[in-house]
């Protein structure tokens, strides 16, 4: 009995051994895998393997150098965890079939970037053309309107350090994929960012031919420190007190989401000013509607954007409420102060174009003009109308800086607006 017991203990050391060694070998396989297909590109090194056997693989002492941009980054340590041992060993398996693990989460310790070097000059560089990020992140500071690396040094920074965790599940049955990352960035903040995608296809080649569609959006910063160093600096640029320079720098937003087309309403820049005084929790989540497309909402009414992203925002864990914005034009003249009077020409005319609701039977007498389109589940098109044929109205969109032909079945329109 004692040999049996004897025996049997040395098989569970033997088997242990050789899913130790399997993990080991498995990892490194990969490793040395992804140091050969990215060497055209980057030199990738480490340290040293460690696993587990509750599904955690680990690689230490990682550094990739960039030699186009004569740049590195370190990574002191980085984890790959999986449900249970054989999802880990299986995971390489998966990769080779095509197919997507159907769970996964990364956690990484000691992500280090210098700031003085040139992935930080090619991150903070000025895009050619001015857009939203650029008005979003544009600030009042004396002959700088962008914090960039100079700033960066002055305000104390080296090296930026993050500590990072990543985690999707995928539930192939559900086709639904549920993606998290948090961040924890010294000296910076704390930055959570989540989403979740439908009609999720198991296979990657598959998304290209029928992407998945984003159901939620939430982004999340707590302890914005980067913000209250920029509003220091800034403050001391302008020679200006923080209570002044508070002022200065939502001003400098309006001016620059104006400059994008975007006005936000006084309730809510009032709701910003508190976070910008006080910056300590910022919320925004989104839940866009079923056949919604990013690309185009500047040709949708303000209020059918917010409708089509149904948005919420929290500041400091407060509700923001009423949400709002307008469209305006950049090089529209000042809005008049109040009692100033202003008289038009008298042989100027003025036209005010709007949208009003007509009914669906009587839209081939609308062909050719721009027209919105609601249908019967709350999804918003716009276009201009062609023509109407075997029960399809056809019309052309605009996406991106070019447009596109689409059509949609009369049966599922509910509502039609047509710009007078």
């Amino acid at each position: 009995m004692s040999k049996l017991i004897k025996w049997g203990l040395l098989a569970i050391v033997a088997v242990a051994i050789l899913i130790k060694a399997s993990l080991w070998l498995s990892v490194r396989s990969i490793m040395n895998d992804a140091v050969a297909q990215m060497s055209p590109f980057m030199n990738l090194s480490y340290q040293g393997i460690t696993s587990s056997f509750d599904g955690r693989v680990g690689v230490e002492g990682i550094k990739v150098h960039v030699p186009m941009f004569n740049d590195e980054f370190h990574i002191a340590h980085a984890e790959l965890k999986f449900k249970g041992l054989m999802d880990l060993l299986s995971f390489k398996e998966r990769l080779a079939e095509g197919k997507f693990p159907e769970q996964m989460a990364v956690n990484i310790k000691g992500l280090t970037l210098d700031v003085h070097g040139p992935f930080m000059e090619m991150i903070h560089q000025a895009p050619e053309q001015p857009d939203l990020e650029t008005a979003l992140t544009s600030v009042a500071c004396g002959s700088s309107s962008r914090i960039g690396v100079d700033e960066l040094l002055e305000m104390g920074y080296r090296t930026f350090e993050t500590d990072a965790q990543f985690s999707y599940l995928f539930q192939p049955g559900a086709q639904t994929l549920s993606f998290n990352l948090a961040a924890d960035m010294r000296d910076v903040g704390d930055y959570r960012v989540s989403f979740s995608l439908a009609n999720m296809s198991e296979k990657p080649g598959d998304l290209r031919v029928n992407p998945p569609r984003v159901s939620t959006v939430t982004v999340e910063i707590n302890d914005n420190q980067y913000l209250r160093k920029v509003s220091s600096y800034c403050a001391g640029k302008l020679g200006q007190s923080d209570e002044a320079y508070l002022q200065t720098s939502l001003e400098h937003l309006d001016q620059s989401l104006r400059a994008q087309r975007i006005a936000l309403d006084p309730a809510l820049l009032d709701s910003l000013k508190a976070y910008y005084k006080d910056p300590q929790a910022l919320r925004v989540e989104l839940a866009p509607t079923e056949g919604m497309t990013w690309d185009g909402l500047q040709f949708f009414e303000a209020k059918d954007v917010l409708a089509m992203l149904r948005p919420a925002v929290l500041i400091n864990q407060q509700a923001v409420e009423p949400l709002a914005f307008s469209w305006v034009d950049p090089q529209a003249a000042p809005i008049p102060v109040a009692n100033e009077l202003v008289r038009a020409e008298e042989n100027e005319q003025v036209q005010v174009s709007q949208y009003e609701f007509v009914n669906v039977e009587s839209l081939p007498s609308h062909a050719g003009k721009r027209l919105q389109f609601i249908t019967y589940d709350g999804t918003y098109y716009q276009g201009v109308l062609h023509k109407i044929e075997n029960g399809k109205v056809f019309l052309s969109v605009q996406m991106g800086t070019g447009s596109a032909e689409m059509f949609l079945r009369l049966e599922k329109i509910d509502k039609v607006r047509v710009l007078f």
